[in-house]
């Protein structure tokens, strides 16, 4: 009966412990790159990307984020027929048309589209044998293009959706927290 009671009180002060961790809600924890800020959770984890200049991790929620910053002086003569030598000095690049060059990189993305404020579009990508979504949402601040990927499971795209925008509604520029 001892063993009963001593095994029971074991599996018990297991789940309870356990427990605790998946039904604790995540914190929020804000994550720097450069000028760019986004509010996360506490879940995150800040790893190394030599293709991005930032990569955020959640195991725990199978996501990931991808921030990749795109300075003006890039895309100089995007947009510009080349006739006027003055206008050649000038960004004239839209997001709008920033984001059409980006879709153009993936051949298999949606068109450009807007949510909450957000323009953004989606493609599908297969890692391992993985199938991936992203939701690359684009942003224009002072001085750059900013391409800010959010990543999951196709599996579980529709479901995490809303949690992705959130996110994606939390990013905020140097320039715009002392404004």
């Amino acid at each position: 009966m001892k063993k009963i009671l001593g095994v029971l009180l074991c599996v018990w002060l297991m789940f309870s412990m356990t427990a605790c961790t998946w039904l604790t809600k995540p914190l929020p924890l804000v994550f720097t790159e450069d000028a760019l800020s986004i509010t996360l959770d506490d879940s995150f984890e800040d790893m190394d990307s030599q293709e991005h200049d930032a990569c955020f991790v959640s195991k725990r929620q199978n996501i990931a984020v991808n921030v990749t910053k795109e300075e003006f002086y890039l895309f100089e003569n995007e947009g510009v027929d080349g006739e006027d030598e003055e206008a050649t000095t000038e960004m004239t690049l839209t997001l709008a048309s920033y984001g059409q060059l980006c879709i153009a990189e993936h051949p298999n993305s949606s068109s450009l589209q807007t949510k909450h404020s957000l323009t953004y579009f989606t493609y599908e990508a297969e890692v391992e044998e993985v199938a991936f979504t992203y939701i690359t949402v684009l942003y224009a601040s002072e001085d750059a293009f900013w391409r800010v990927q959010f990543i999951c499971p196709t599996k579980d795209a529709s479901q995490k959706q809303e949690t992705l925008f959130s996110f994606a509604q939390s990013v905020v520029f140097e320039s715009q927290k002392t404004a």
